[in-house]
């Protein structure tokens, strides 16, 4: 849910500053943006926002696909309160640079 939220942060960004990020030459759409987030992170000199975009990408797959789990998401994430917090943690910074 995080990461949904900080891709559409991301995107209304772009949007706001006339960037189309499909040129940013990724192989979907996913790829693109994840290449306009370093770019845009370079540009506002900020590694947290390529950081935090990151982080909440890995969160989402892993939560969607199971990936690195042994057990559902749910379980998981009951276990990592820690995770969650972080996951909000993330999308604040990128709401708070995006906003501004």
């Amino acid at each position: 849910m995080c990461f949904y939220t900080a891709l559409h942060w991301v995107e209304y960004y772009a949007c706001l500053k006339s960037v189309d990020i499909s040129v940013y030459g990724g192989k979907s759409p996913h790829d693109c943006r994840r290449l306009y987030v370093r770019e845009l992170a370079k540009e506002l000199n900020s590694r947290t926002l390529r950081k935090a975009y990151e982080e909440l990408e890995k969160e989402s797959k892993k939560s969607r696909y199971l990936v690195d789990l042994s057990t559902d998401a749910i379980v998981h994430y009951k276990l990592n309160n820690l995770k969650v917090d972080k996951a909000f943690q993330n999308l604040q910074i990128i709401s708070v640079l995006l906003s501004s």
